[in-house]
């Protein structure tokens, strides 16, 4: 039996396939960290945007009906401005992991596109290999017929004189 000619191609096919699925699923793990990431930004500056305003009043609260130093009040508004700031941070992180998790998902997608680009040529080798066998299979049976034809074949009834009748 002959041997495929194309045996390695369609064995670096098949590799560049599995790898191909590799990659997908790496970028899929990564898309879902993302994701997990930009949930916790978003839950993070949430609860900052819900807490700040009482911290605020908490502050000013404290400072109320007190008589304080003009260094006092700059620390206060210092304060104030900051926790404003810590707000905006969080609002750009969860912005950053917003982007994050759509490069993400865009490698998930390229990645997947790959994967079928190498699985698509992968088939064709295989559909190829299938063709080469059938080619093959009917070439060797008549391989086998031609060399059939080279050898006279006796009927077993016709010599029966010789061996069986006395």
């Amino acid at each position: 039996m002959a041997k495929y000619p194309l045996g390695p191609l369609l064995s670096a096919r098949k590799f560049r396939e599995e790898e191909a699925e590799r990659v997908v699923r790496a970028a899929r793990r990564a898309a879902d960290a993302a994701r997990q990431a930009a949930a916790e930004a978003k839950e993070e500056w949430r609860r900052y945007r819900e807490w700040r305003p009482g911290e605020e009043a908490r502050l000013f609260e404290m400072l109320r009906g007190q008589t304080l130093p003009l260094s006092a009040l700059d620390r206060h508004r210092e304060d104030i401005r900051a926790l404003r700031a810590g707000e905006q941070e969080r609002a750009e992180a969860s912005h950053r992991a917003d982007q994050a998790l759509e490069a993400a998902d865009r490698k998930v997608e390229e990645a997947r596109l790959a994967h079928a680009a190498a699985a698509r040529d992968t088939r064709k080798i295989e559909e190829h290999r299938e063709r080469w066998q059938r080619q093959e299979d009917q070439r060797r049976e008549k391989a086998e017929e031609a060399e059939l034809e080279d050898f006279p074949v006796r009927a077993a009834f016709a010599d029966d004189d010789e061996y069986g009748e006395d």
